[in-house]
């Protein structure tokens, strides 16, 4: 029996070695948005990062693997790089899902300066 691929987020307080600082395994990407900006605004000097990955991939080359979630051009661009996540729809979906968050922070520092 085949199982379902599945998505999971990843927040790292610093994006080349998740063994420095803190690293948080989420199943939903609000929840890894959210500690991803954490870490974004304690500890800047140590690149935070954004990633996913996905579990029980058809192809195992790509299963249980971490890669960078981002959005607009260097998004694009960073999943041009491997043509398997650029065209698979829970990646797709999370791009998405994403932008919106990233939109909803921008209002959100907008109307507190407005403010």
């Amino acid at each position: 029996m085949k199982e379902e691929t599945t998505i999971t987020f990843l927040a790292s307080e610093c994006g080349e070695f998740h063994g420095m600082g803190e690293c948080i395994e989420c199943t939903s990407l609000k929840e890894a948005f959210r500690h991803y900006q954490r870490f974004c605004k304690c500890s800047p000097q140590m690149v935070p990062s954004l990633e996913f990955s996905l579990h029980h991939a058809d192809d195992p080359l790509y299963n249980e693997g971490e890669y960078p979630l981002a959005t607009g051009e260097r998004g694009k661009e960073l999943l041009s790089y491997v043509p398997y996540y650029a065209n698979h729809p829970l990646v797709q979906e999370a791009v998405r899902e994403l932008e919106k968050l990233e939109e909803q922070q921008k209002r959100q520092k907008k109307q507190s300066r407005e403010r």
